[in-house]
């Protein structure tokens, strides 16, 4: 005679809704590994473009410095994937006779003494403003602990005054 066959341990939508699962976390895992490693292509495109830049600009300095040439900024774009322009200087034409270049000289060196003016300036008015907002943010503590010290020990009392009270209707009732 035949036996009944015996209840299935896992319903049958179970297992279809775990593999089901298990394929879509498989896809979630390959689009995210496709996006780190687009992520990764940027990044290493915006570092070569920053070793090209400062490499340009360390040797464009000592070539400034030693002639007197005035950079000339020339952009161009990059590669087809990528979305950031690249940066280069060019040489400008070198001016004629000695006056033009004392006088170029002496914009650079304004130039440059500007520059240092300008940085140091908004260094000092960073600290400025860094130490005032840390004691605009130490007085908002100091006020706002004030206020809360002001009103705690009643809320203490309060809280105090309602579990004396629960104990009293407790005892009340047992009794009762």
């Amino acid at each position: 005679m035949s036996e009944p066959h015996p209840a299935p341990v896992l319903p049958k939508w179970l297992s279809r809704s775990v593999v089901t699962l298990l394929a879509l976390q498989v896809g979630l895992l390959w689009v995210h590994g496709s996006l780190l490693q687009r992520q990764h292509d940027d990044l290493m495109a915006l570092r070569e473009d920053v070793q090209a830049l400062a490499d340009s600009l360390d040797q464009g300095q000592d070539e400034w410095d030693s002639n007197g040439i005035e950079p000339n900024p020339a952009r161009w774009a990059g590669h087809r994937n990528h979305r950031t322009a690249r940066a280069a200087y060019l040489r400008a034409e070198e001016p004629e006779g000695d006056q033009a270049l004392t006088e170029l000289k002496k914009d650079m060196d304004q130039t440059r003494k500007s520059e240092r003016d300008a940085v140091a300036k908004a260094r000092d008015t960073q600290e400025k403003m860094s130490i005032q907002a840390n004691i605009q943010k130490a007085e908002d503590k100091a006020r706002a602990q004030a206020e809360t010290a002001s009103w705690m020990p009643w809320v203490w009392g309060a809280a105090a005054v309602s579990v004396v009270s629960l104990l009293v209707r407790a005892l009340f009732r047992r009794r009762g």
